[in-house]
């Protein structure tokens, strides 16, 4: 920083009055003060020049206390302007720190995420190969499947026909399948009758050809 205004005042008056000093002793040896022609001029130009020498001493000294109190302002300024500045980049450096811990902690979990991804996509293809298997499984059980029951319906009318033929050859227009045989039955009214002996049959077990 700058010295203190006191000192540095003291400092230019000494200057300056060792400076006029100097500049009326060259002043007196140069105009011969022991001749008398010359010593009314003399007598008026001194306090003149006296005059003006303290008037440009005086204004340079304002402009140069002037100068320092401007100086010592802007000093002033910078150090709030640097000493927020360093607040600002501390806080800076306090966010940059946040930053890097979040994101080490979302690359731990981008990674756990795509081990996740990875391992499902094992499962995903094992199970894929299941299904193709299973698919494969379900078409051939599917036509064994309907092999069978083209078989079985064959067989059903085959039966049928075998009762009705076997029912016929027996003379019955109405039948019961009794002990795996054939009887005859008779219908009366709205009530139907073994043969011979007259039993009332449940119309839900009477067949007809």
């Amino acid at each position: 920083m700058y010295e203190p205004y006191e000192e540095k005042k003291g400092s230019f008056l000494k200057r300056f009055f060792s400076k006029l000093r100097d500049r009326w002793e060259a002043f007196k040896q140069e105009l011969h003060f022991g001749e008398n022609e010359r010593s009314k001029w003399v007598f008026l130009l001194i306090p003149i020049i006296l005059i003006a020498l303290i008037a440009l001493s005086y204004t340079g000294y304002v402009t140069y206390t002037a100068r320092i109190t401007e100086a010592q302002s802007r000093v002033m300024v910078m150090e709030k302007q640097v000493a927020s500045l360093e607040k600002d980049l501390q806080d800076t450096k306090n966010s940059l720190d946040k930053c890097s811990t979040e994101l080490e902690k979302t690359k731990k979990d981008l990674d756990y995420a795509r081990k996740e991804i990875e391992k499902s996509q094992k499962n995903v293809d094992v199970c894929a190969a299941e299904k193709e298997d299973l698919s494969s499984q379900l078409k051939e059980l599917q036509k064994n499947y309907d092999e069978l029951m083209v078989r079985f319906n064959t067989l059903q009318s085959n039966y049928k026909s075998m009762e009705c033929n076997w029912a016929q050859s027996k003379g019955c227009l109405y039948y019961i399948l009794k002990s795996n045989s054939v009887e005859c039955v008779v219908k009366i009214g709205e009530k139907y009758y073994t043969i011979p002996v007259g039993l009332e049959v449940p119309e839900s077990q009477v067949k007809v050809c």
